[in-house]
C-alpha cells in the first residue's frame, strides 16, 4: 500500500503524507474477507500498471529517488483467481489464447450478433495515437494516422501488427521507424521492420502468458447502445458500441479509463479503442490511460487460412528456443 500510494501521489501531484494512514485502513477494510495473497498480488498489479502505463519519465525519475525497488507479479497460477486479480490484470485477461493454439476454437458463422471472430483473421486498418502505447508516454496527434496490417490466428495462438509508424525510440531504439508487435503462444516481441531491434514485451518478467487475444475477448463489455452517423477512413453508418468500463486503481487506472469495440450492422468490426474516455477523441487525458484506437477495414475482415511462415520469430529476437535480446519492453 505505501509503494502504491507514492506512485499515486506523483501522478496525482498529491504530496500529503497525511492520507497514507487514510488509504492504509480503507484498504484494509477493502480486503476483509478475501485472501490475504491475493489482495497483495491485486495492489502489486495496480503498481505494474500505474508505472508502465501512466508515469511519464520524469515521474519515474521522482519515484526512483524514493523507492529502492517495485514489486513483481505473482508467478504462480491459481486455480480460483480472486474478482480483483481478473480487474487488475486486464492485458492478460484480453490476451487469454489457448497456448499452443487450438482447431476448435472459433466462430464459423461469422459475423453474428456473438461478436466472436473466427479462426482466422487478416485485416487491413488504420491507428491513431501513441504506439508503443505501453512502454510510457508518446507524444501523437489522434488526428494522424498510420497503416496497420494485422494477421490473427486463434488456431495457432499468434498474432502479427505491422505498424507503419512507431515511436520505437520510446523502448530503446535510436528511430522512430516501421515496427511489429508479435504474439506466438506464450512470448510476445516488439522489433523494427528492418529486424535491426526487438525487445520482449508480455507480462512483466514475464509471470504471466500474454498470449494473442482470445476469439471471445470482447464478450466482457457492455453493449452501450448505437451512435448515428459514425464515420472511420472505411465506413460510415450506424455503430454499435460495446465498453468495458476499466477505471479506477482496481482496474486499469488511476483515473479514467475505457476500452470499446464497434460493429457495423452486421457486426464486422469498424474500430476498437481506449483511453479516459469514448468521445470526443481527444490527443491528451488528463488522467487514465493514453487515447488511442484503430479502424478496421470490414471488408478485408473475413475468414481466412494464414500460413505459418506469417508468424516466424526474427532471430533478433529469438533463435532455437533461446532469447536473442536482452531488451524489454513489458506491458502494465
Amino acid at each position: 500500500t505505501p509503494t502504491l500510494w507514492l506512485l499515486q501521489s506523483i501522478y496525482s501531484k498529491h504530496d500529503d503524507l497525511r492520507s497514507l494512514p487514510v488509504e492504509r485502513v480503507r484498504k484494509l477494510r477493502e480486503v476483509e474477507g478475501h485472501d490475504e495473497e491475493h489482495a497483495r498480488d491485486a495492489s502489486c498489479a495496480a503498481i505494474a500498471t500505474l508505472w508502465t502505463h501512466h508515469l511519464t519519465s520524469a515521474m519515474q525519475e521522482e519515484a526512483k529517488a524514493l523507492l529502492h525497488s517495485l514489486p513483481l507479479l505473482p508467478s504462480a497460477e491459481r486455480e480460483e483467481p480472486h474478482l480483483e486479480d481478473t480487474t487488475q490484470y486486464t492485458c492478460v485477461t484480453g490476451h487469454a489464447g489457448v497456448i499452443g493454439g487450438s482447431d476448435s476454437v472459433g466462430n464459423d458463422n461469422f459475423p453474428d450478433d456473438t461478436l466472436e471472430w473466427p479462426a482466422e483473421v487478416q485485416w487491413n486498418g488504420t491507428g491513431h495515437g501513441p504506439y508503443p502505447f505501453w512502454a510510457g508516454p508518446v507524444t501523437a496527434d489522434i488526428d494522424d494516422g498510420a497503416a496497420i496490417t494485422s494477421w490473427w490466428s486463434a488456431k495457432q495462438d499468434a498474432e502479427r501488427l505491422d505498424h507503419a509508424s512507431c515511436a520505437m525510440s520510446v523502448v530503446g531504439h535510436e528511430d522512430d521507424v516501421p515496427c511489429t508487435h508479435l504474439f506466438v503462444n506464450q512470448y510476445a516481441f516488439y522489433f523494427s521492420q528492418d529486424e535491426e531491434f526487438c525487445c520482449i514485451s508480455g507480462s512483466p518478467n514475464l509471470a504471466q502468458a500474454l498470449t494473442a487475444p482470445q476469439t471471445t475477448w470482447m464478450q466482457d463489455f457492455t453493449y452501450q447502445g448505437t451512435v448515428d452517423n459514425f464515420e472511420t477512413e472505411y465506413y460510415s453508418g450506424v455503430a454499435h458500441n460495446y465498453t468495458l468500463d476499466c477505471s479506477g486503481t482496481a482496474g486499469c487506472g488511476p483515473g479514467d479509463f475505457y476500452i470499446w469495440y464497434m460493429v457495423d450492422e452486421n457486426y464486422r468490426p469498424i474500430e476498437q479503442g481506449e483511453g479516459c474516455q469514448v468521445m470526443p477523441r481527444t490527443s491528451s487525458c488528463a488522467s487514465g490511460g493514453s487515447y488511442l484506437y484503430h479502424n478496421y477495414d470490414p471488408d478485408t475482415f473475413v475468414a481466412t487460412e494464414i500460413d505459418p511462415s506469417v508468424f516466424a520469430i526474427p532471430s533478433v529476437c529469438a533463435a532455437n528456443g533461446t532469447f536473442t535480446t536482452t531488451n524489454y519492453c513489458f506491458f502494465p
